[in-house]
């Protein structure tokens, strides 16, 4: 409608632009009217698409800037009309001064945060004019990240109320009783923790039925809450079932969100920290690292805690007592224990130098090891050296060999640096009957040096070989029983096979300790056993004729041969006459396996074929943890 109160219909609508000396000022919008005489500009749209304002008075109009209060186009009065006719505005408006939506800004300025825009927006760089709060699907993709944990709310009130836990493992060593993972579980109430050893995950339910007797009976309550991840061992058929005929809650935590079970993982990072810095303090070898981190979290229980209110350790919250600390003593450091009792005549020694190795979970007494033989001796009469290390001296020949170029780089660290030496050795000829030969009493770390071979130790270590090596398993008790601690970290006595070093071996160490050459014989004559030259003695060859029979590999090969296809044929009517196997209707929860057949010929003594074998067995590897993956399948 125009000012005389006609219609002028519309035809179009579009954009259009205003010319000027200085660039162009786009519009939106535009209606395209044929009928009407002048073009019109709205200032109610102008002002809300751009940020400028118009000024009037009785000679014309002034657009400006509304942030730079720079003149952007000037018009003048034309019979009560305003025309913009000015061609040399001061300034021109940039297109990237118009106002837009947060989403359109968002997505010019390369999806930056809300902080940026609304910092944009705050020092009028750019204009917002409409906020939106929907989700923005193309920053998820490509900027999604891991949401704040808040802290936990739940506190117990009262002990076994929840318990936290998590297994560790494998350990790059096996322990000396075969154990390469510990599970550890924690009160929650009272941050008290047990650990226990473990050679195989699958351990651990046993594990948990004997910890679940002990402290229900102990402190007369019932385990209400059991929290861990959703490892296998504890997402097991017989596991769950067994929480469920318990009445115990079982919290689990999400995949690969391991801050859900913190307390857990807090705690398995604190006791690995206390026992490698004890081992390594002590040159403990790392077979050895059950031991250590059985006493770390002994001592971790009787350390007061920040976590409780009361700063109390969890001992003392436990159990209500305050610890003892006057008896606690450096971990791998020398001690002298009391053996009188365990020696055969009173010309034995009343103790051995041995290694403190933590305390004892059943018996109050010192667990002290004797590497020589691997015995642990459990006594309270012990007296320590706080300042020596066995392990750093006496006993070095015990660790086992570095496997990672840190590990090697330790043990380095503390071996005594060695000058080499040419000792030259010749190894006694003696005259031997041409018979089968015996089995060998020499020891298999004995090694003898030819002439010119410069070995890579001093005097003292071959001095420790050759006490090590005459010490048998027998020990200083032999006869008796020592006293035997058989807690969580298994057996206290680690039997050591017995050694028997040759005479021949012995003079060897000796001449070597000596730096005495010794020489089979007084003429200068170059033998074969001089120069090192080894020859076989024929009549000790002996020849073999290996008549081999083709095996076949896959199903189709077998079954072009009428041989194996009459094996096939009769290990599969086998498995129907035994009952092996039986038909059952598919489910989509079973785990389907495959099956693989075997073929081997059976040889006779005299190497002829006796017959040809063909059997179907099932594919184990395809079972699953937690599944099917402890039973057995044979067909």
């Amino acid at each position: 409608m125009v000012a005389d109160g006609n219609f002028l219909p519309i035809t179009h609508t579009g954009s259009a632009v205003i010319s000027s000396s200085s660039g162009i000022l786009p519009l939106r919008d535009v209606l395209v009217c044929l009928a009407i005489a002048t073009s019109l500009l709205s200032v109610f749209k102008v002002t809300t698409n751009y940020p400028c304002f118009f000024k009037f008075n009785c000679d014309g109009v002034i657009v400006k800037d509304k942030v730079t209060k720079g003149r952007i186009i000037l018009g003048r009065n034309s019979e009560g009309l305003y025309a913009l006719s000015d061609d040399k505005p001061a300034v021109f408006l940039s297109i990237r001064q118009q106002a837009a939506s947060d989403v359109v800004w968002h997505r010019r300025l390369g999806h930056p945060n809300d902080q940026a825009l609304h910092h944009l927006s705050s020092i009028n760089a750019i204009r917002i004019n409409k906020r939106t709060n929907q989700v923005r699907e193309s920053c998820s993709l490509g900027k999604s990240a891991r949401l704040p944990f808040s802290l936990s709310e739940f506190v117990a009130t009262k002990p076994l109320q929840r318990i936290h836990c998590d297994l560790w493992g494998p350990f790059p060593t096996v322990s000396v009783k075969g154990f390469r993972y510990y599970v550890i579980l924690i009160d929650n109430w009272s941050r008290f923790s047990w650990i226990y050893p473990l050679k195989l995950k699958s351990d651990f339910f046993s594990v948990f039925l004997s910890f679940q007797k002990l402290v229900e009976n102990q402190f007369n309550t019932k385990i209400g809450t059991f929290q861990s991840d959703g490892e296998g061992e504890f997402t097991s058929t017989q596991f769950l079932a067994h929480l469920q005929d318990s009445g115990i809650q079982h919290y689990m935590s999400c995949p690969h969100t391991p801050q859900q079970n913190g307390l857990a993982e807090r705690k398995h990072r604190y006791v690995t920290e206390l026992g490698l810095s004890m081992m390594f303090q002590s040159k403990m070898p790392s077979k050895y690292w059950v031991e250590a981190f059985f006493t770390a979290n002994y001592l971790t229980n009787l350390l007061p805690t920040t976590t409780l209110a009361s700063k109390e350790s969890p001992y003392q919250k436990l159990f209500g007592s305050p610890p003892v600390y006057a008896s606690l003593r450096k971990f791998g450091c020398a001690c002298f224990p009391t053996l009188r009792d365990y020696a055969d005549n009173k010309f034995d020694p009343k103790s051995l130098k041995c290694v403190f190795m933590g305390y004892s979970a059943k018996l109050k007494g010192y667990r002290c090891l004797y590497p020589p033989t691997g015995r642990v001796y459990i006594s309270r009469h012990v007296i320590f050296d706080e300042n020596r290390f066995p392990f750093q001296d006496e006993y070095l020949s015990q660790h086992s060999p570095a496997t990672t170029s840190l590990s090697k780089a330790w043990l380095q660290s503390f071996v005594p640096s060695v000058t080499p030496t040419t000792i030259p050795v010749v190894a006694p000829v003696v005259d031997l009957p041409v018979s089968p030969p015996a089995p060998s009493t020499e020891p298999p770390n004995l090694v003898l040096f030819e002439r010119d071979q410069e070995p890579s130790v001093d005097n003292e270590a071959y001095q420790d070989i050759q006490q090590n090596q005459t010490t048998t398993s027998e020990g200083p008790c032999t006869g008796r029983t020592p006293c035997l601690d058989h807690d969580a970290i298994g057996d206290s006595v680690i039997p050591s096979a017995s050694r028997t070093v040759s005479s021949a071996g012995q003079s060897s160490l000796l001449a070597i300790n000596r730096g005495i050459t010794t020489t089979c014989s007084g003429h200068q004559m170059i033998t074969r056993s001089k120069s090192g030259i080894q020859k076989s003695n024929q009549h000790y060859a002996l020849h073999t004729q290996k008549v081999t029979f083709p095996k076949q590999r896959t199903v189709t090969e077998a079954l072009k041969h009428p041989g194996w296809n009459g094996a096939m044929t009769e290990g599969y009517d086998t498995c129907g006459i035994t009952r092996t196997w039986s038909l059952v209707p598919y489910s989509p929860g079973m785990n389907v396996l495959g099956s693989k057949w075997i073929f081997t010929p059976k040889i006779k003594a005299d190497g002829s074929l006796d017959r040809l074998k063909a059997r179907i067995v099932a594919q184990g590897f395809d079972q699953e943890e937690g599944i099917d993956y402890l039973e057995r399948y044979s067909l």
